[in-house]
Order: C-alpha cells, then structure tokens, then sequence
C-alpha cells in the first residue's frame, strides 16, 4: 500500500512540477501535491514491521511516552490540590476580612 502511495506522490509530484513549473507555490494543486507527498513518510513504518530495531525502538519510545503520562497525571494532581487548598484558604481570608469591616464599619457610623 505505501509503496503504491509513492509512486502516485512520485508521479503527481513530476507531472505538476513540469506543468505548473512558473507558478510555483502560487499554485494550489502544486502545494495539494506537495502536502501529499509527505505521506511518502509513512513508508517508514515498513522498517518498524519488517526488522527487530525497529520494534525494539518503538517500545522504548512507548515506553517513554508512558512515563511522560505518569508524571503530568501526578503533576495535574498536585497543581487541583495546591489550587483547591488555596481556594479554602482564600475563603477564609475573604470571610474574615468581610466580618473585620462589618465590625469597624459599625463602629464608626
């Protein structure tokens, strides 16, 4: 299936740049097929399929990946924490703050 994708992006890619070749990135269909081509990236999954370094490389960036989702769960935790203590105390601080000028504005008046 890539390999069939390439040649097709190889094709567009050498028909479009011989016919639109004084349009240059004017062109829409020139840049559609230059956007296309990138998919020829994907061929490398091929390499991954085929050979163990591949694989063996695969799982260690998965297991990377992993690990990175581990700690930003256990950061996110600790920042609701750290924000929902400091809304409680907030609310206290406001609480009393409004009972302290309640109480001197009567005094005052």
């Amino acid at each position: 299936v890539f390999n069939c994708l390439a040649m097709v992006s190889y094709t567009l890619e050498v028909v479009v740049y011989n016919t639109h070749w004084h349009q240059r990135s004017r062109s829409a269909f020139r840049f559609g097929v230059t956007v296309f081509s990138k998919i020829r990236i994907a061929r490398l999954l091929q390499f991954v399929q085929v050979t163990r370094v591949g694989q063996a490389l695969l799982s260690d960036i998965l297991l990377m990946m992993r690990s990175i989702r581990g700690t930003v769960k256990t950061t996110a935790c600790c920042l609701f924490m750290m924000l929902f203590f400091l809304l409680c105390s907030s609310f206290v601080f406001v609480e009393g703050v409004l009972q302290h000028v309640l109480k001197h504005s009567a005094d005052v008046s």
